[in-house]
């Protein structure tokens, strides 16, 4: 069956977070947000694309891996496995035409603080995709990616937009806030966009014309099932291998 679009799921090369004391962390992307919105986007027939800045590999942040992070620690691990070519290996966001793909979508994790936030590619990739109206998609500290898309001098393009991310008080919650280099929820504030937060830990997502967040894991399936559903309005009209 020919899919029925193209989403790009950006990922973070970063397995390691330093912190203000100096002390590190291991990291990654979050398993649950990224496992449930792939099931998302299999289960809607669309074709994705597992990507990272420079292809090198993606790595599942630990602790997502674990109770009480995890709901079903064994089927997470079978599903990564599944897919661990495409983990190891994943393609280069360089090559990808942003004309091509019909959503992005970030997951979170602490591996985008690490990486995504400050990498040209990924900022030059989300200016094309904003540029041509495609849906851009993030999920808890995924929303760090956007920060990349600025210029120097320059307003930041998100700037005023009505948005969400992992909130401070979650980061308070697991012992987190003030240990970081940066919270995404300071960092949107600090760059004129428009926060908002619902309850620590339950769903929450924001959608401002084409950008869709989502506060925290409970709002991943949200978020994807918004951009399944706007990637059918978008698909390109060539479905490319």
């Amino acid at each position: 069956m020919t899919p029925t679009a193209t989403i790009t799921i950006l990922l973070s090369e970063a397995d390691v977070l330093t912190l203000n004391d100096g002390s590190t962390r291991p990291c990654g992307f979050w398993a649950e947000e990224f496992i449930t919105a792939h099931r998302i986007f299999t289960a809607a027939n669309i074709r994705t694309i597992i990507a990272t800045p420079g292809g090198g590999a993606a790595h599942v942040e630990p602790d997502s891996m674990h109770a009480p992070h995890s709901p079903d620690p064994d089927g997470y691990r079978t599903y990564l496995s599944g897919l661990s070519e495409n983990l190891s290996a994943p393609t280069s966001l360089e090559t990808v035409d942003p004309a091509t793909v019909d959503g992005i979508f970030v997951p979170g994790g602490y591996g985008p603080v690490v990486d995504l936030h400050k990498n040209s590619h990924v900022g030059n990739f989300l200016r094309a995709l904003r540029q041509e109206g495609t849906p851009i998609a993030t999920v808890c500290h995924g929303t760090a990616a956007l920060l990349a898309d600025t210029t120097s001098g320059a307003t930041w393009p998100y700037a005023a937009l009505t948005m969400t991310s992992f909130s401070d008080q979650e980061e308070a919650d697991i012992g987190l806030l003030g240990t970081l280099p940066f919270t995404v929820e300071q960092e949107i504030r600090r760059r004129g966009g428009t926060y908002t937060a619902g309850q620590p830990w339950q769903q929450h997502i924001e959608i401002t014309d084409t950008l869709i967040t989502g506060q925290n894991p409970a709002s991943t399936a949200a978020v994807a099932a918004q951009l399944a559903q706007r990637t059918s309005t978008h698909s390109t009209s060539t479905i490319r291998s």
